[in-house]
C-alpha cells in the first residue's frame, strides 16, 4: 500500500453503513422522506430570507439595498407558502 492511501477506520466503516441504511429507509418510506425534504426546504427558505433581509437592513446605505430586502421578502413568502400548502410544493418540485 502506497504511503498516500488511507487505511479504512471504524468510524468510516460506520459511516458508510449508516449512509446505507439511511438510504434504504428513504427508499422505503420515499412519501415520508419528501414530506422532511419540504419541510427542510420552507425552512431554509425563511431562514435565508430574514438572514438576507437583515442584511440589506444593515447595508441600507448601498443605492441599491431594497432590491436585497425584496428578495429577503420573497424568500419568506416562499417558505410560508412551502410550509403551508406541502402538496403543491411536492408537486412543483418534481415537475421542475
Amino acid at each position: 500500500m502506497s504511503s498516500s492511501a488511507r487505511s479504512r477506520t471504524t468510524s468510516d466503516i460506520l459511516v458508510g453503513i449508516g449512509l446505507v441504511l439511511g438510504g434504504a429507509a428513504m427508499a422505503a418510506y420515499s412519501a415520508t422522506a419528501t414530506r422532511v425534504s419540504v419541510v427542510i426546504l420552507a425552512w431554509a427558505l425563511i431562514g435565508l430570507g430574514v438572514a438576507i433581509g437583515v442584511l440589506a437592513y444593515l447595508k441600507r446605505a448601498e443605492s441599491n439595498w431594497w432590491l436585497r430586502l425584496g428578495g429577503g421578502v420573497l424568500l419568506v413568502v416562499l417558505g410560508v407558502l412551502s410550509l403551508t400548502n406541502p402538496a403543491t410544493t411536492r408537486f412543483t418540485l418534481s415537475v421542475v
